[in-house]
């Protein structure tokens, strides 16, 4: 039996199969369907499963080919179904439970290996934990109790499963009373380019929740994942509740969007997260183009697939964001648990920040620096832009001058406008 692409002997050893098909393994998409014999573990890094005899491989181009030599159509490229089972490293973590701690990880002692600017560096513990203030620790570990509560859990899950009972992916966006209007831009700007995501909104204050249920968005409040009120740090309070929301989602199986309010879409980036030839990825985050600790993965913007591995990456994210309230960030925190040697079998990837397409700049996924709409990161903005991210400060601003704000305010009302309309206040 062999593959007509490459000519691969499926029958021979698994380890010529992989020095046979390595140059071509970028643009293959394998899945054994059948299993027989003694398991070989082979091909770990292009996550082909462990086998030794294989009856029928399915390759993404034309044809399935089996040992009797008949042929029959593969799955089209966008089917809904997953192309693959998830590879998953021998010894790796099999169930919604398993995490890494704080003290197991030692992320004050891993984070010397990496960049040393704004690095976690705490010379008294190697956990961190005694630099961490002990009320900061005491409200971190209020949402991590809340997390495993089962009584609680059960709840959250129910309610969750009903809102989303016919989705496989949700875009999660945590806000306040702060960034609400940005949050709110998020959803006229979906409007006004007639795309249609499952959103959440995890508010972290009661106002926020109270202001989204009337308008019969679906939100989730304080209490859903224990934040302790009074907040004592909005954003960081907000990063922590979404860390938890992003660990139970994808406990669930759904496919997460996990992204700042300050975002809006021009194209939907959903297609990313069921894509074949993009099966392998756990994770894929918008490029934070630094060389210092806070990079290479923009926090602002994620792709998150229901896999194991990303499961316990954000369980064990959860078990750790005492340190957000540390580091009063929750970016380094991130990668600083991306570049530890336990994570090394997770695959993720950074999102393509431009391109260049006949000479012109093309910007995909793109955190938006501007004056006036026409400068900076803005003259980037092209038909193939995905989204946009401002950052920094002048986030309205930006958004506006591009022909990026939806919302219209009158009188204290809020609405919607068009993207046209968007487009002439741009002009103006």
């Amino acid at each position: 039996m062999s593959c007509t692409i490459c000519g691969c002997n499926f029958s021979a050893q698994a380890s010529i199969f992989l020095l046979a098909c390595i140059g071509v393994a970028a643009l293959l998409v394998l899945e054994v369907v059948e299993i027989q014999g003694d398991a070989l573990s082979v091909a770990k890094g292009i996550g082909i499963h462990s086998f030794a005899k294989v009856n029928c491989i399915e390759c993404p181009h034309q044809e399935t080919i089996h040992e009797n030599n008949s042929v029959a159509k593969v799955r089209e490229w966008y089917d809904d179904e997953p192309p693959v089972k998830e590879y998953l490293p021998t010894g790796f973590a099999y169930n919604n439970k398993d995490k890494m701690t704080l003290d197991a990880l030692q992320m004050c002692t891993s984070a010397k290996g990496g960049p040393q600017n704004r690095a976690l560096v705490c010379e008294k513990d190697p956990t961190c934990r005694a630099c961490v203030d002990k009320s900061d620790l005491l409200r971190a570990d209020a949402v991590i109790k809340a997390f495993y509560d089962e009584e609680l859990a059960e709840k959250r899950r129910d309610q969750l499963k009903f809102w989303f009972r016919n989705a496989s992916d949700i875009v999660l966006i945590a806000t306040d009373s702060h960034f609400r209007r940005f949050a709110e831009n998020f959803l006229c700007g979906c409007e006004a380019r007639n795309l249609d995501p499952n959103v959440l909104i995890m508010a972290t204050d009661e106002a926020t929740e109270k202001y989204f249920r009337n308008k019969g968005v679906y939100v989730v409040g304080p209490s859903f994942y224990g934040v302790s009120l009074p907040l004592v740090n909005a954003f960081i309070d907000t990063m922590v509740a979404i860390t938890a929301a992003s660990a139970e989602l994808i406990g669930m199986g759904y496919n997460v969007v996990i992204q700042d309010a300050d975002v809006v879409w021009m194209r939907d980036p959903r297609w990313m997260l069921k894509h074949p030839r993009l099966h392998l990825l756990d994770l894929q985050f918008q490029l934070a183009p630094r060389w210092d600790a806070q990079g290479v993965a923009n926090t602002g913007f994620i792709l998150a697939r229901a896999t194991q591995r990303t499961g316990v990456f954000l369980r064990s994210l959860l078990e750790i964001t005492s340190l957000y309230y540390w580091k009063r960030d929750d970016q380094v925190v991130w990668n600083s648990l991306l570049r530890h040697y336990h994570f090394g079998m997770l695959h993720w990837t950074t999102l393509p920040r431009t391109l260049k397409i006949n000479g012109t700049e093309n910007a995909r996924f793109l955190d938006l620096h501007t004056s006036n709409g026409k400068d900076g990161t803005a003259s980037w903005i092209g038909n193939k832009t995905v989204i946009l991210h401002t950052v920094a400060r002048g986030k309205k601003m930006k958004f506006e001058v591009t022909g990026n704000w939806f919302l219209k305010e009158f009188h204290g009302n809020i609405t919607c406008i068009s993207l046209e309309e968007a487009k002439r206040k741009m002009k103006s």
